[in-house]
């Protein structure tokens, strides 16, 4: 199965700690989604026409996937997957993609986390530079005391 990484999962490293064998396809891009820092600070999706995700797709097994429902919450709702179309290497490809939910865990990460596993990794995969300065930006709103 695909697997459209956006956030801390484009971390090579933490990836391989994760899913060990899964393997990285290349840079992608989720077009009508912008990505946000929901109320619990965690790093999301959401619809959004006109603008566009950047990320990492990835090659899984079942069992990583069952690792991943596990990692994202899906089972309490913090993430709901869906299958939606990402641009790869020039084509169209449908991959699983971890899509912001509703409920709250009580728990935010750290900003370190998010410069560490999202903008080192965007960095890492030459994802474009705008796209990069508006990680920065999200990075200072969503981050606020």
């Amino acid at each position: 199965m695909l697997y459209f990484a956006y956030g801390s999962n484009m971390h090579e490293v933490d990836m391989a700690r994760r899913c060990p064998g899964a393997h990285a396809c290349g840079v992608a891009r989720l077009d009508r989604h912008r990505m946000f820092i929901n109320a619990e600070g965690y790093v999301a999706i959401g619809h959004a026409p006109g603008r566009s995700v950047h990320g990492v797709v990835w090659r899984l097994t079942a069992r990583h996937v069952a690792v991943l429902d596990r990692y994202e919450c899906v089972d309490r709702g913090l993430y709901v997957k869906r299958m939606l179309p990402v641009r790869l290497n020039g084509s169209t490809v449908t991959a699983l993609v971890y899509a912001g939910g509703a409920i709250a865990t009580g728990q935010r990460p750290l900003r370190d986390h998010f410069c560490r596993a999202v903008r080192a990794s965007a960095l890492a995969w030459n994802l474009p530079p705008v796209y990069i300065a508006g990680l920065d930006r999200l990075a200072r709103q969503g981050f606020r005391e």
